[in-house]
């Protein structure tokens, strides 16, 4: 296939992610499809709960030939000049790593119904933790027990809110699960990284995320002498991180890994696909390889949902909340196309939790690239 190349390979799978049914439909298409499946799907996420787990569950029962790695080279939590102790934070940043969203919330990055979301208790779509600067790593704090328990305080806001939105549809099946999966969070009590096996367990997943850093310390990058050194990581024994330089690039004692733009690239190198939802920094890696090794082919394959549930969780909640109004006598206009934005940005949002819950069709849709 040729650079700039471009098509949709999509699949209709019912709410288990199971039961393929390939809607390719001529020869070009099998051949390309012939190509992303030879070829190793790498997927990765700071905080696989909030829409990895679903990635790497349709990418490996679409391909199986995946790996997906928890980004344990990010710091945790969003870095403020003005806090000094790790805590949770709720709204909408411009970025984030460790985070929970919040399907359905009446409060989306664009879009809010300030009235129906303090009337039903609605949460503001996405908690985040947020801290001091630092040189610590997801990696370095996968022990620390104050940034676990906040981990477990945001898991537990997202089962909440599904369970109640499960419970406002009637749905007896997804609230009893919200229970039970309450229940679960609530035990648990190992580290990071054996707190999130055992919730890719009871997501169905066969695997769970592995290390980002340990990968890259069994393979080292390959374009660390091409791409420029401050495009880089240096790790070190406890996990802290460094930013690699001329000065210390042959006297480290750590693992070198690529930070953001340089990420894409070096999957490119081992001639892996990268899988992912959004890129929004998808021109700066062009822009990067362009300028270094512009005979690079990036491969990309971009997952994406359109998530859909009968009964319509938006419009569950307008009736509860218009029928709360109407108790007291007073009359609202609906916001139609707020609650309508509102619906579409979920419908592309599942995380593995509210889908667990809520159920409903994902309607997945991979789309191939290479640039």
């Amino acid at each position: 296939m040729s650079k700039e190349s471009e098509h949709q390979v999509g699949y209709a799978l019912d709410e288990s992610v199971s039961g393929l049914s390939s809607v390719v439909n001529n020869e070009r298409l099998l051949q390309e499809k012939k190509e992303l499946v030879s070829r190793r799907i790498t997927l990765g996420d700071q905080s696989p709960w909030a829409g990895g787990l679903l990635r790497l569950k349709v990418a490996s029962q679409t391909y199986g030939n995946v790996d997906y790695f928890l980004q344990d080279a990010d710091a945790p939590w969003i870095q403020s000049n003005i806090s000094r102790d790790v805590s949770l934070k709720r709204g909408w940043p411009n970025y984030w790593s460790f985070a929970c969203r919040q399907p359905f919330s009446l409060e989306t990055p664009t879009t809010r119904v300030d009235n129906m979301r303090q009337s039903l208790g609605s949460p503001k779509g996405l908690t985040y933790l947020i801290g001091p600067k630092t040189t610590q790593t997801i990696a370095s704090e996968s022990n620390n027990i104050k940034v676990n328990q906040l981990v477990k305080e945001m898991l537990l806001e997202e089962i909440r809110w599904s369970t109640k939105i499960s419970e406002w549809l009637g749905n007896t099946d997804g609230a009893k699960k919200g229970r039970l999966l309450e229940e679960a969070v609530l035990t648990l009590n190992g580290n990071l990284t054996e707190n999130l096996t055992q919730l890719s367990k009871w997501s169905g997943l066969i695997s769970s995320p592995t290390s980002f850093i340990d990968s890259f310390s069994k393979q080292p990058p390959q374009l660390v002498d091409i791409v420029p050194k401050s495009y880089y990581w240096v790790i070190n024994n406890d996990g802290k991180r460094s930013e690699l330089s001329e000065g210390n690039r042959l006297s480290h004692n750590g693992v070198v890994v690529p930070k953001g733009r340089a990420l894409p690239l070096e999957v490119a190198a081992r001639g892996e696909v990268l899988g992912f939802t959004g890129l929004s920094y998808l021109d700066g890696v062009i822009g990067l390889r362009n300028k270094y090794v512009p005979d690079l082919t990036l491969r990309l394959a971009q997952i994406e949902f359109n998530w859909e549930l009968d009964p319509d969780p938006i419009e569950a909640m307008w009736e509860v909340f218009n029928e709360k109004k109407r108790l007291r006598g007073q009359e609202v206009e609906k916001p139609i196309s707020d609650l309508e934005r509102i619906r579409n940005y979920w419908r592309g949002r599942p995380t593995i939790i509210s889908h667990t819950i809520l159920g409903g069709e994902l309607n997945p849709r991979i789309t191939y690239r290479e640039v």
